[in-house]
């Protein structure tokens, strides 16, 4: 089983669609995903991530589409398209607003149950 984490294509590819969909056909062409992956999302509500990323000073002009008050818009438009891309594959959305030990374990299980192991295990 391949797993893919949440920066490895899918993001990227979810920004490029959102900022330039002209390039997204070539992208998805030279996508390295082979269908057979299994996909983890862990989703947070843009309003939640806007907060927690304001708390922190940490937003970023790739997670808008121009201007900090525009997250909460960028996000949406990008979450829009990665529920509806995953689609194609083997997948799960966890609550990412779980807290932290509970979204570890919820992972983890989801992990086991795919036969994804930690090192040494499989």
């Amino acid at each position: 089983v391949n797993v893919v984490s949440d920066g490895f294509y899918i993001r990227f590819l979810a920004k490029e669609k959102v900022y330039d969909p002209i390039s997204f056909k070539e992208l998805e062409r030279n996508s390295p995903l082979t269908g057979g992956e299994f996909i983890i999302m862990i989703d947070v509500n843009p309003i939640v991530a806007y907060n927690r990323r304001v708390k922190l000073g940490a937003i970023t002009p790739y997670e808008t589409i121009g201007k900090t008050e525009e997250f909460v818009k960028f996000q949406n438009l990008q979450r829009k398209f990665l529920l509806n891309f995953i689609k194609k594959f083997s997948h799960v959305v966890i609550n990412g607003e779980l807290p932290k030990d509970i979204l570890l374990r919820e992972v983890s299980r989801e992990l086991v149950h795919h036969g994804v192991y930690p090192s040494g295990r499989n």
